[in-house]
Protein backbone atom coordinates (compact mmCIF):
# COMPACT_ATOMS: atom_id res chain seq x y z
CA UNK A 1 0.00 0.00 0.00
CA UNK A 2 1.50 3.28 -1.12
CA UNK A 3 0.55 5.51 1.81
CA UNK A 4 -0.80 5.45 5.32
CA UNK A 5 -4.60 5.53 5.44
CA UNK A 6 -6.66 7.62 7.85
CA UNK A 7 -9.70 5.97 9.39
CA UNK A 8 -12.36 7.67 11.50
CA UNK A 9 -14.25 5.55 14.04
CA UNK A 10 -17.40 7.17 15.45
CA UNK A 11 -18.58 4.97 18.29
CA UNK A 12 -20.09 5.61 21.71
CA UNK A 13 -20.26 1.91 22.59
CA UNK A 14 -17.04 0.76 24.26
CA UNK A 15 -17.27 -2.82 22.93
CA UNK A 16 -17.63 -1.66 19.31
CA UNK A 17 -14.82 0.87 19.66
CA UNK A 18 -12.48 -1.69 21.23
CA UNK A 19 -13.26 -4.33 18.59
CA UNK A 20 -12.68 -1.86 15.74
CA UNK A 21 -9.48 -0.45 17.21
CA UNK A 22 -8.20 -3.97 17.93
CA UNK A 23 -8.77 -5.01 14.30
CA UNK A 24 -7.10 -1.84 12.99
CA UNK A 25 -4.23 -1.81 15.47
CA UNK A 26 -1.85 -4.04 13.47
CA UNK A 27 -2.48 -2.32 10.15
CA UNK A 28 -0.59 0.64 8.66
CA UNK A 29 -3.44 3.08 9.34
CA UNK A 30 -3.93 6.18 11.46
CA UNK A 31 -7.10 5.85 13.47
CA UNK A 32 -9.17 8.65 14.96
CA UNK A 33 -11.76 7.41 17.49
CA UNK A 34 -14.50 9.75 18.67
CA UNK A 35 -17.77 9.25 20.55
CA UNK A 36 -19.72 12.23 19.19
CA UNK A 37 -20.81 13.50 15.79
CA UNK A 38 -19.53 16.96 16.78
CA UNK A 39 -16.01 15.57 17.24
CA UNK A 40 -16.28 13.63 13.98
CA UNK A 41 -17.00 16.93 12.18
CA UNK A 42 -13.81 18.40 13.67
CA UNK A 43 -11.71 15.44 12.52
CA UNK A 44 -13.19 15.56 9.02
CA UNK A 45 -12.36 19.25 8.71
CA UNK A 46 -8.80 18.90 10.01
CA UNK A 47 -7.58 15.62 8.49
CA UNK A 48 -7.90 13.74 5.21
CA UNK A 49 -10.10 10.71 5.98
CA UNK A 50 -10.07 7.62 3.76
CA UNK A 51 -12.75 5.59 5.57
CA UNK A 52 -15.43 6.19 8.21
CA UNK A 53 -16.94 3.60 10.54
CA UNK A 54 -19.98 5.09 12.31
CA UNK A 55 -22.61 3.63 14.63
CA UNK A 56 -26.17 4.41 13.62
CA UNK A 57 -26.69 6.39 16.85
CA UNK A 58 -24.07 7.95 19.12
CA UNK A 59 -24.41 10.19 22.16
CA UNK A 60 -25.17 13.41 20.25
CA UNK A 61 -26.82 12.31 17.03
CA UNK A 62 -27.02 9.82 14.20
CA UNK A 63 -25.01 8.75 11.18
CA UNK A 64 -27.40 10.75 8.99
CA UNK A 65 -25.99 14.02 10.31
CA UNK A 66 -22.43 12.92 9.60
CA UNK A 67 -23.23 11.71 6.09
CA UNK A 68 -25.06 14.99 5.36
CA UNK A 69 -22.09 17.02 6.58
CA UNK A 70 -19.70 14.94 4.49
CA UNK A 71 -21.82 15.53 1.39
CA UNK A 72 -22.19 19.25 2.13
CA UNK A 73 -18.45 19.79 2.67
CA UNK A 74 -17.49 17.62 -0.31
CA UNK A 75 -15.40 15.39 2.00
CA UNK A 76 -16.92 12.08 0.99
CA UNK A 77 -15.07 8.92 1.91
CA UNK A 78 -16.24 5.32 2.03
CA UNK A 79 -18.73 5.17 4.90
CA UNK A 80 -19.52 2.01 6.86
CA UNK A 81 -22.61 1.99 9.06
CA UNK A 82 -22.39 -0.04 12.27
CA UNK A 83 -25.90 -1.40 12.70
CA UNK A 84 -26.57 -1.87 16.42
CA UNK A 85 -30.37 -1.91 16.52
CA UNK A 86 -30.80 -4.59 13.89
CA UNK A 87 -33.35 -2.48 12.00
CA UNK A 88 -32.76 -3.19 8.34
CA UNK A 89 -34.70 -0.07 7.43
CA UNK A 90 -31.70 1.85 8.80
CA UNK A 91 -29.40 -0.20 6.60
CA UNK A 92 -31.41 0.58 3.48
CA UNK A 93 -31.64 4.25 4.42
CA UNK A 94 -27.87 4.44 5.01
CA UNK A 95 -27.14 2.95 1.59
CA UNK A 96 -29.61 5.36 0.02
CA UNK A 97 -27.77 8.25 1.72
CA UNK A 98 -24.35 7.08 0.50
CA UNK A 99 -23.04 4.43 2.90
CA UNK A 100 -20.80 1.94 1.11
CA UNK A 101 -21.02 -0.83 3.70
CA UNK A 102 -22.82 -2.10 6.78
CA UNK A 103 -21.51 -4.07 9.75
CA UNK A 104 -23.92 -5.72 12.18
CA UNK A 105 -23.34 -5.93 15.92
CA UNK A 106 -21.76 -7.77 17.56
CA UNK A 107 -18.73 -6.84 15.47
CA UNK A 108 -16.38 -9.60 14.34
CA UNK A 109 -12.75 -8.87 13.41
CA UNK A 110 -13.05 -10.92 10.22
CA UNK A 111 -16.07 -8.88 9.07
CA UNK A 112 -14.22 -5.65 9.89
CA UNK A 113 -11.17 -6.74 7.87
CA UNK A 114 -13.25 -7.79 4.85
CA UNK A 115 -15.21 -4.54 4.96
CA UNK A 116 -11.98 -2.58 5.22
CA UNK A 117 -10.44 -4.39 2.25
CA UNK A 118 -13.55 -3.87 0.13
CA UNK A 119 -13.84 -0.19 1.00
CA UNK A 120 -10.16 0.54 0.33
CA UNK A 121 -10.20 -1.55 -2.85
CA UNK A 122 -13.19 0.36 -4.16
CA UNK A 123 -11.63 3.72 -3.20
CA UNK A 124 -8.31 2.85 -4.84
CA UNK A 125 -10.10 1.48 -7.90
CA UNK A 126 -12.04 4.75 -8.17
CA UNK A 127 -8.86 6.79 -7.63
CA UNK A 128 -6.97 4.69 -10.21
CA UNK A 129 -4.37 3.54 -7.67
CA UNK A 130 -4.90 -0.21 -7.93
CA UNK A 131 -2.48 -2.38 -9.81
CA UNK A 132 -4.27 -4.43 -12.43
CA UNK A 133 -2.23 -7.21 -13.95
CA UNK A 134 -2.68 -7.68 -17.68
CA UNK A 135 -4.49 -10.90 -18.53
CA UNK A 136 -1.92 -12.31 -20.98
CA UNK A 137 0.80 -12.37 -18.33
CA UNK A 138 -1.25 -14.42 -15.90
CA UNK A 139 0.28 -17.85 -15.99
CA UNK A 140 -2.83 -19.62 -14.82
CA UNK A 141 -5.34 -21.89 -16.37
CA UNK A 142 -8.08 -19.32 -15.85
CA UNK A 143 -10.49 -18.74 -18.71
CA UNK A 144 -9.68 -15.88 -21.07
CA UNK A 145 -11.27 -12.58 -20.15
CA UNK A 146 -10.34 -12.58 -16.46
CA UNK A 147 -7.92 -10.12 -14.92
CA UNK A 148 -6.79 -9.96 -11.33
CA UNK A 149 -5.72 -7.31 -8.90
CA UNK A 150 -4.72 -7.38 -5.28
CA UNK A 151 -6.36 -5.11 -2.77
CA UNK A 152 -5.91 -4.79 0.93
CA UNK A 153 -4.15 -3.16 3.79
CA UNK A 154 -1.08 -4.54 5.52
CA UNK A 155 -1.46 -8.26 5.87
CA UNK A 156 -5.15 -8.19 5.01
CA UNK A 157 -5.14 -8.92 1.30
CA UNK A 158 -7.67 -10.19 -1.19
CA UNK A 159 -7.16 -11.49 -4.69
CA UNK A 160 -10.09 -10.39 -6.79
CA UNK A 161 -10.88 -11.71 -10.22
CA UNK A 162 -13.18 -9.68 -12.40
CA UNK A 163 -14.42 -10.34 -15.89
CA UNK A 164 -12.97 -7.95 -18.42
CA UNK A 165 -15.57 -8.54 -21.07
Amino acid sequence: MPKNRHILVVSSRIENKNTLLGALNELPVSTFAVAKIEHAFEVLLSSPIDLVFCEEYVTDGSYRELLSAMHASNKMAPFVLILCTGKWEECLEAVRLGATGVLRCPLEPTDINLTLVRAMRDKEYTDGALYVSPCPTLETSEPAGLCEYAGGIGEVRMLIRRPTL
